[in-house]
């Protein structure tokens, strides 16, 4: 439409900030190759199902495609620095976000470094499993989750700021084996949280992919 026309022209020539007008009526949308920029919350309430970002695009705001029908998020193969996995959003190996309309339990991929925040706000996966590659969760990184009920961690304790569970209610695992989980790390975080210890540290790494390592002897 006429709205949606004048956005992409703002997208395009301006190459700044910007924001689709929050309306549910918006199913679909292609985006200009001049494209830099997302902002945060640009497609909030939208009726996207699908979107993909363009190769120059070197910026994607908090929560920038927050669309409840939203099952996929695809990335340019010519983006150097942003990627899909699986229908998540990534920038050089740290979650970005989870598209709200999926489902299910949630296995992050083994090189998965951060979770960046508000990545998994509204979204409705019900576990994650986060590898132990991961050393960091930011501020709010699993905030608004909340139809989260279980999150598995298989690696040392990453850095966990003290809002990084705000209103979510999951039991939590953890490796039992592992003495990087004491009683300091095993706050609430924001959220109401149940730690339970699970058998020995599940760290293992090994060659399965690109760029992936799960089962074999870390090779660095």
């Amino acid at each position: 439409g006429a709205c949606l026309s004048a956005c992409i022209v703002y997208f395009t020539f301006r190459k700044e900030k910007g924001a689709i007008p929050k309306s549910g009526k918006l199913t679909e949308v292609d985006l200009p190759d001049s494209l830099v920029t997302v902002e945060d919350q640009a497609f909030a309430i939208c009726g996207l199902t699908e979107v993909t970002v363009g190769a120059n695009v070197s910026t994607v705001g908090t929560e920038a495609f927050c669309c409840e029908n939203l099952t996929a998020i695809y990335v340019d193969e010519a983006n150097p620095d942003y990627y899909s996995w699986n229908g998540l959003l990534f920038h050089v190996g740290n979650l970005v976000q989870v598209p709200l309309a999926m489902e299910g339990a949630l296995v992050l991929p083994e090189q998965t470094f951060s979770i960046y925040p508000y990545a998994l706000s509204g979204c409705k996966v019900t576990g994650v499993t986060v590898p132990a590659y991961c050393g960091e969760l930011n501020e709010f990184a699993l905030a608004g989750a909340d139809e989260l009920e279980t999150i598995q961690f298989r690696g040392d304790a990453p850095v966990i700021p003290a809002n990084a569970f705000d209103a979510v209610t999951a039991v939590v695992t953890y490796p039992g084996g592992n003495t990087t989980w004491t009683d300091e790390v095993k706050q609430n975080y924001g959220g109401t949280i149940e730690w339970q210890p699970e058998g020995e540290d599940l760290v293992a790494y090994g060659y399965c992919g690109e760029n992936s390592y799960c089962g074999k002897e870390n090779p660095h």
